[in-house]
This record gives C-alpha cells, sequence and structure tokens, in this order.
C-alpha cells in the first residue's frame, strides 16, 4: 500500500481542516446538517444534497469568515449518511 502524501496527512491532522456533516432521509427529502458550523440543506437525492451542501459550505466560509469559525478556510467535507436498516423506504 502507497503511503499518502505528507501534505494530505498533516491536513488530516489539522481539526479545523474537516467540516463534518450528517445527512438523513426525511420523507422525500435528504436532509444534511454540518455538525461544527450553522449550515443546513437539502435534496430531492443524495447527489443533490451534497452539492447543495458543498455550495452552503463554501458561502458561509467565504469572505473571511473561515477564521473566526475556527475552521479552514478551504476545508475538506466529510459526509455521513445515516439511514434505518430494514424492510421497506429507506428512511
Amino acid at each position: 500500500m502507497a503511503e499518502p502524501r505528507a501534505s494530505y496527512v498533516a491536513r488530516d491532522r489539522d481539526p479545523r481542516a474537516t467540516v463534518h456533516a450528517v445527512v438523513v432521509r426525511e420523507g422525500a427529502w435528504y436532509v444534511a446538517e454540518c455538525l461544527e458550523i450553522a449550515v443546513a440543506t437539502q435534496g430531492r437525492t443524495l447527489d443533490e444534497t451534497v452539492e447543495n451542501l458543498h455550495e452552503a459550505v463554501a458561502l458561509h466560509v467565504e469572505g473571511g469568515v473561515a477564521d473566526a469559525l475556527g475552521i479552514d478556510p478551504s476545508p475538506r467535507l466529510l459526509v455521513q449518511y445515516e439511514g434505518r436498516v430494514g424492510r421497506g423506504t429507506p428512511s
């Protein structure tokens, strides 16, 4: 297995470099909410929701407010999907 690049490893060790978000299904919508910053969005598909989330986070950290929020000005976005296990439609 190849060694990760040093810049990637160093960035991962900085807690400011990653913004975490959770996506859940609520009826016909997928809803995403960031854990570190006040950003939430939704979409009809997972792809649309993640695209909206990227745009919302970028707009939120725009204009030099990232330092005030305590995050990297160009953070990595880590998205987790939470769904129910069982029969029927995912929720």
